[in-house]
């Protein structure tokens, strides 16, 4: 039982370090509480039919309107994280998601209040048309629909970057853990059999450069006079593979270039320091030690514990 408990331990911190599969789990639980809640807010809205103080229809007719922005909230959503990751769409998405935690709320308190009365009324023998379950599992579901809102908010918010960059896969800018070889936020690059055949890039390098720690082949020579330095914004285009061919992420799949700041931390320590040393228009292919890429732990399932990686990087153009 205690290694079951610290292997629990274990994948919650994994998953805390790891924006990504922290987004994810955080959605997929909001949608199961949406259902959840859907069901309470139908019961809710049966038993909410009459016309006393404490089951009025109007309340009936609240619930089941929530019910409805539930729904168009988690289809939108699940949307503007896969498909439409634009900056716009990500915080139209976020202030609907404020918006819906602070509805939720206020949903709480006037299912609380009705139940409340319903157990004042029942009390006194006022009346006999009580419906205080279905009040009370409309307060604790809307309840439970704010904080889990909320905290979705809050953590998009600080991670917004992973889904306006990729949705759900992120960039190979981020590592898993706070160590002097990685940044400290992370990637969740996709790993993906594939032959290799990306313009068949990987080519004889025209030129090999062993750096201190990690090698660097020339592909395609760049213009050799404009090299990027650090606090630039680089573009460039990538293809990310395992040493057994195994590709794990490439921006050319995307059909987009990646952007970062170049030594500013936003990407594992063999980027920062490889890219700096290529010239506008160079397609290379470096070749990081995971003292350069993720480090001793690897990114599991995706990327091996002490794996070394292969990256084949072109420079498409700079800016200060």
């Amino acid at each position: 039982m205690p290694i079951e408990a610290a292997a629990a331990r274990e994948k919650a911190r994994a998953c805390c370090n790891n924006p990504k599969l922290l987004i994810t789990y955080l959605w997929f639980t909001t949608l199961v509480f949406g259902f959840m809640y859907s069901l309470a807010a139908i019961v809710a809205a049966v038993n909410n039919n009459g016309t006393g103080v404490s089951s009025q229809k109007s309340l009936g007719f609240v619930g089941i309107w929530a019910l409805f922005l539930v729904i168009g909230l988690s289809v939108g959503g699940t949307l503007v994280m896969r498909k439409y990751q634009t900056p716009v769409a990500v915080g139209f998405f976020v202030g609907v998601v404020i918006m819906m935690s602070f509805q939720m709320f206020s949903l709480f308190i006037l299912f609380a209040g009705a139940a409340y009365l319903e157990i004042q009324l029942e009390e006194t023998k006022i009346t006999k048309e009580v419906s205080v379950s279905s009040n009370v599992a409309g307060s604790v579901f809307s309840f439970f629909m704010f904080v889990l809102y909320m905290v979705f908010a809050v953590v998009v918010i600080k991670h917004r970057n992973v889904i306006i960059k990729e949705g759900v896969s992120l960039e190979p800018g981020i590592s898993v853990d706070k160590t002097p070889a990685m940044p400290a936020s992370a990637p969740s690059p996709k790993v993906v059999r594939t032959d290799l055949e990306v313009g068949k890039s990987l080519a004889p390098p025209v030129s090999v450069r062993i750096m201190s720690g990690f090698q660097i082949e020339t592909i395609k020579a760049g213009d050799g006079v404009n090299f990027p330095k650090a606090g630039d914004t680089v573009r460039v285009h990538y293809v990310g593979t395992l040493t057994n061919g195994s590709k794990f992420d490439s921006s050319r799949d995307r059909g987009r270039p990646f952007e970062f700041k170049l030594g500013a931390g936003q990407v594992i320590r063999g980027w920062d320091e490889g890219v700096a040393k290529l010239s506008k228009g160079q397609i290379a292919k470096l070749t990081l030690p995971h003292e350069y890429a993720y480090g001793e732990r690897g990114y599991p399932p995706i990327i091996p514990a002490k794996a070394t990686l292969i990256f084949e990087v072109e420079l498409i153009s700079f800016s200060s």
